[in-house]
């Protein structure tokens, strides 16, 4: 898959895990996302030691067919981040489908697991200026989707 996929958007938002010359990898969670998510913690473990926790069974089960740790779990939860390790994380990508799963597993991951750096998916446009003061990157799904969909346009047409 070409990195101007599904994930591209989230890829550049997080931007490279490792420092030049730095031999040791950074560790990342990303945090549901069902297919997507799989395919981002894919992405990122070219960077980081990536942990992907899936509450869809299938995608926890492809992920693990790859290069990334993958943990099915029933919900997030701070026991569930506690016991696969969340507080070694330096970056965390909390991407499932609904803004107030996302944000609890936000706020747990910053409050009790002191996580560096988060980014949110919001997928509800309207919630993005109201989250500013939370000490996370939202991340806009549908300026995703719309920013993909019109670059894809530009090029399919020629235009730059």
């Amino acid at each position: 898959m070409s990195r101007n996929g599904p994930t591209a958007g989230l890829m550049s938002a997080v931007g490279s895990g490792t420092a030049a010359g730095s031999a040791r990898r950074r560790r990342a969670l990303v945090v549901g996302g069902g297919h997507v998510g799989r395919l981002l913690a894919e992405r990122l473990a070219t960077d980081y030691e990536v942990t992907f926790l899936a509450t869809a069974p299938e995608a926890a089960q492809r992920a693990d067919e790859s290069t990334v740790t993958a943990r099915h779990v029933e919900e997030i939860s701070a026991e569930t981040l506690d016991r696969i390790g969340a507080g070694e994380a330096s970056l965390a990508v909390v991407a499932s489908r609904t803004d107030g799963s996302n944000l609890l597993a936000a706020q747990l991951l910053r409050t009790r697991f002191g996580v560096d750096r988060i980014l949110m998916l919001v997928n509800d446009p309207d919630r993005v200026d109201s989250l500013e003061t939370l000490d996370v990157d939202a991340v806009c799904a549908s300026d995703l989707v719309a920013s993909g969909v019109n670059d894809r346009l530009k090029r399919s047409s020629g235009e730059s």
